[in-house]
């Protein structure tokens, strides 16, 4: 078990850019984050804008997901997110990427981190496009499911 969950840091870990799923009301909400996946720390950090709201839909209902994709990778993690202050921790992962969005750096009054704890996670991997497209013409002519990659769902 332990293999899988350091695959399932891997995959993070190489992906910069994720999908953060929160709940809006009742419906669910997606948008782009930058992702600071810490192993050590069993936690992926981002950086956020106080004003985009989710604080708000986090502190009605902290359950969230990640999800990256990578290639022929994906990755869907839930999880438990908080919005928070913590200036030693903001200056520990900020980045030339962050301060693209916060030019006043890391005291920016605007910026707070949001501090995301994964609980289960699952991954798909398979082969790229063509190959995929041809083990599926292959298994529709021999009328079988097709061989697509491998499929795990692991608790952190």
């Amino acid at each position: 078990m332990t293999d899988k969950i350091d695959h399932v840091w891997e995959i993070m870990e190489k992906g910069h850019v994720c999908m953060l799923v929160t709940r809006d009301g009742g419906e669910l909400r997606a948008r782009p984050m930058g992702a600071m996946p810490r192993r050590d720390e069993h936690v992926v950090w981002f950086v956020t804008d106080i004003r985009a709201h989710k604080d708000e839909e986090l502190r009605a209902d902290p359950s969230a997901c990640i999800t990256f994709e990578s290639g022929s990778t994906y990755l869907s993690v839930s999880g438990h997110a908080e919005v928070m202050r913590d200036e030693a921790k903001m200056k520990e992962i900020w980045s030339v990427a962050v301060d693209a969005w916060f030019p006043d750096g890391p005291e920016d009054p605007n910026a707070v981190l949001l501090k995301f704890t994964p609980h289960e996670a699952e991954y798909w991997e398979g082969p790229g496009r063509i190959v995929a497209g041809l083990k599926m013409a292959m298994a529709s002519i021999r009328d079988t499911p097709p061989d697509l990659g491998e499929n795990k769902k692991v608790s952190m």
